[in-house]
């Protein structure tokens, strides 16, 4: 059953680790957010400084001299411009592609069984 965990007399091995189910695909979901977030939050300021030089490019001579024109015009606040959508939107997409993926590839090893799984993983990573 969901939420409980698996022991390793009566259904064989104890693929959970001792965790619950859910236990077990939120590490790889919560994982998955957190490595795909982080990243991409390092990059807003970057990201800000290349749409204003997309916009007002004529204006600026490079990017140090964007970059100075962001903290001059809209302080260090603006260069934090989009941190929020991006945060939660690379969250949940790095949440639901890793936990997903583990998910999938635990199916897969319930239906085809682990040999075939591990024996052909790239089949298990493309179906996943």
């Amino acid at each position: 059953m969901v939420g409980e965990s698996t022991s390793s007399s009566g259904s064989g091995s104890d693929r959970y680790g001792g965790h619950s189910v859910v236990s077990y695909y939120s590490r790889f979901a919560l994982a998955g957010g957190l490595c795909a977030a982080i990243p991409h939050a390092v990059l807003v300021p970057i990201d800000v400084v290349k749409t204003r030089m997309q916009l007002e490019g004529a204006q600026y001579k490079g990017m140090g001299d964007a970059f100075r024109d962001v903290l001059r015009t809209d302080g260090k606040r603006g260069l934090l411009l989009g941190l929020t959508p991006t945060l939660v939107g690379y969250f949940v997409q790095g949440m639901l592609k890793f936990g997903g993926f583990d998910f999938c590839k635990n199916q897969f090893i319930n239906i085809f069984g682990a040999e075939n799984v591990y024996a052909h993983p790239l089949l298990t990573y493309m179906a996943s």
